[in-house]
């Protein structure tokens, strides 16, 4: 399923292949409209690319602001009691997911790439199922249809389409057809469609459909020697993820902010890493953080807060939000490595705020913002103990090991 724009057509969004990322990037919207999916001349609004970096490359600053008054990991916890919440999380839901491996190689290379469908199963239904278990919770999971990976046969227009440059929609065709001559149909069969092909010509690595986020099913498109963030990233727009965004604000206050790219931000949207799992408003969005996880205030006091990803049975608050000005509200997240889960988060730990938009009473958590206080190259969305995020009377200060405190005054 995929989210229909203005004209009709479903949403795509990409990632940039590593050439596009390092010469700049470049809108794919010409690319997306010849996958099969929008009609010649068609331009789905906000088709655009994402960055690439690495945060595991950023060290983690040593120092605390001069005057700030941390707050000891001994803190009573009080206040901030709940009101009625404004979230509630997904049924436990099952995808039927089926992988083609489209034989379209020029190359000897890729074209061992795309004969491995081994490789596929583990990357898929083992390395694939045991992220989303996490970062779900057990709330979502990809079941394969069958043996869930299927090598088809590229036909003549697929050739000519590769060896000319990017394909363009004959390969959804193709797999369509091979699909089909199983006895298997989109929606009656299965739910999600990878495609692994080859298509080093083109100006991203990977594309997706942008779905419901609280549905199932979509369509995604990428090359066979991308790492696992790319399929992260993708399926994360299956589930109607958009790009991370960054909303900079100097020294936390609220009144001076300029929108930024998502590079920076902990998530496979962000900088397309699977060494870190969705960020907090991204899951609430999907709804993949339990009811019991979740709390919003509109008090204040202080709190402790848990590591998003500790296992599920650690109990405790994965996010906490919190009423900002007329119109947005703050969501509120603890990210730290736990074992070998989040790691890419491990030279940046720390609270992290979003702010979301507010409509008719309900959060647009899915669109929410990351809050980034300072730049450089040590600076990636955290708050460190004693840094605060000031708007109006609302202060949200970071205190140490996932302690966070709300005032107003």
């Amino acid at each position: 399923m995929s989210r229909i724009t203005g004209n009709g057509f479903p949403h795509l969004e990409h990632t940039p292949s590593p050439r596009t990322a390092r010469r700049g990037l470049v809108a794919a919207v010409a690319a997306a409209a010849t996958l099969g999916l929008l009609a010649p001349g068609a331009s789905p609004a906000g088709t655009d690319a994402g960055g690439v970096a690495s945060l595991t490359a950023a060290p983690h600053r040593a120092s605390t602001p001069s005057g700030a008054t941390l707050l000891a990991s001994t803190t009573t916890v009080t206040g901030l009691k709940a009101a009625t919440p404004l979230y509630k999380r997904r049924p436990v839901t099952k995808d039927r997911l089926v992988v083609v491996l489209l034989q379209n190689s020029t190359h000897e290379e890729t074209g061992v790439l795309l004969a491995d469908d081994a490789q596929f199963k583990t990357s898929y239904f083992v390395d694939m199922k045991a992220w989303l278990e996490r970062v779900s919770q057990g709330l979502y999971e990809y079941v394969p249809v069958g043996d869930g990976v299927y090598k088809a046969p590229a036909s003549d227009a697929t050739m000519a389409e590769t060896e000319a440059g990017c394909p363009g929609s004959s390969p959804s065709k193709d797999a369509d057809a091979f699909l089909k001559g199983m006895g298997l149909e989109s929606g009656r069969d299965y739910d999600t469609l990878a495609i692994q092909m080859q298509n080093d010509g083109c100006v991203w690595s990977g594309l997706g459909t942008v779905g419901d986020p609280r549905g199932k099913g979509g369509g995604i498109w990428i090359d066979p020697g991308s790492v696992m963030g790319v399929r992260m990233h993708e399926f994360g727009h299956n589930r109607g993820m958009q790009h991370a965004a960054v909303t900079f604000c100097p020294r936390g206050k609220m009144t001076k902010c300029t929108d930024q790219g998502g590079a920076t931000v902990p998530s496979p949207l962000g900088f397309t890493d699977a060494a870190v799992g969705y960020t907090a408003v991204e899951r609430l969005g999907a709804g993949y953080i339990l009811n019991s996880q979740y709390r919003y205030s509109k008090g204040t006091g202080t709190l402790k807060l848990t590591p998003a990803y500790a296992p599920r049975s650690a109990g405790g608050l994965r996010a906490l939000e919190v009423p900002g000005g007329k119109g947005y509200h703050y969501v509120i997240e603890y990210r730290k490595p736990q074992g070998t889960f989040d790691t890419g988060v491990s030279r940046a730990p720390g609270i992290r705020i979003y702010k979301v938009a507010v409509k008719n009473g309900k959060p647009d958590y899915i669109h929410g913002a990351m809050v980034r206080i300072a730049e450089g190259p040590t600076e990636w969305g955290q708050f460190d103990p004693g840094e605060s995020l000031k708007d109006g009377k609302l202060t949200i200060k970071a205190g140490k090991n996932g302690l966070v405190t709300v005032s107003r005054s």
